[in-house]
């Protein structure tokens, strides 16, 4: 049995990426004429999507646009429980929660996270955020030799933009990758003796 999941659109998107609007009166012509190739094709889209933004946040340069660098303080890596699995490039682990959704009523699919807590950490991220410094903070931080100065009341993390860049270059390509899949599903029909539509 199939697994079953919501995607949860990320804020700097709306609600994630739709593929829908996709209002060339060939992409609709298309629709009409062959509904299952283009649902196939719509459902492909999302997957390559996916990959796309998982791909760029595991490069730390998603759409080409590279993530503000660790501070000089998380750049220092040592080992020990404060760096031990620290991923290489920031938010490396949530690619991991990017997933795509097809929804066959609305004729629609939407690529985002996979979670309400990976939405919550990802749009800290992508908008960027201050958390302040607590005395606990403090000696935690210092236990393994990264003091911090006792002027410094806020750490912040710089914005980390994820759906936005791969949105913006990869969304003029999704029409002619899903034309390229409609046109892949007719001519294996036709090489197996099948119907086209």
């Amino acid at each position: 049995m199939a697994r079953k999941y919501v995607v949860y659109g990320s804020p700097e998107i709306d609600v994630g990426i739709k593929i829908i609007d996709l209002a060339t009166p060939f992409m609709k012509f298309l629709a009409r004429s062959f509904p299952r190739y283009f649902d196939r094709a719509l459902k492909s889209a999302g997957w390559w999507l996916q990959k796309e933004i998982k791909a760029g946040i595991r490069s730390g340069a998603p759409g080409g646009v590279p993530y503000a660098t660790y501070s000089g303080l998380m750049s220092r890596r040592r080992s020990g429980r404060l760096y031990r699995g620290f991923p290489k490039v920031p938010m490396g682990r949530l690619s991991r929660a990017v997933g795509y959704q097809f929804l066959p009523n609305k004729r629609e699919v939407v690529v985002g996270w996979l979670s309400k807590s990976a939405v919550r950490l990802g749009t800290k991220h992508e908008e960027g955020f201050q958390r302040e410094v607590t005395p606990k903070m403090r000696k935690y931080f210092e236990s393994y030799g990264f003091p911090i100065g006792a002027s410094k009341t806020h750490i912040t993390l710089p914005r980390r933009r994820t759906y936005g860049p791969i949105y913006r270059e990869k969304g003029p390509e999704v029409p002619k990758y899903i034309e390229g899949k409609i046109w892949q599903y007719i001519k294996e029909a036709k090489e197996k003796g099948g119907r086209s539509a």
